[in-house]
């Protein structure tokens, strides 16, 4: 199973992809049906550490000019 989110930002176009696989020495057949909204959740975590990244940036942009105000 693979999924990818994508994100077009102001400063970057983050990108992640989250892939399962068998656990390493696994024995047991393989069970890949994970719960869309389990994974769903992975992708909002994603979305908002990116969001706070850009916002980190931008802040520190506006605070090296003196006003967050444009």
């Amino acid at each position: 199973m693979e999924r990818t989110w994508r994100l077009p930002g102001a400063y970057a176009t983050w990108t992640v992809t989250l892939t399962t696989t068998p656990a390493e020495g696994a024995i047991e057949p393989f069970n890949d049906d994970w719960p869309a909204d389990t994974l769903d959740r992975v992708g909002e975590q994603f979305i908002d550490a990116a969001n706070l990244l850009e916002c980190q940036r931008l802040l520190e942009e506006h605070s090296r000019r003196g006003t967050i105000v444009g």
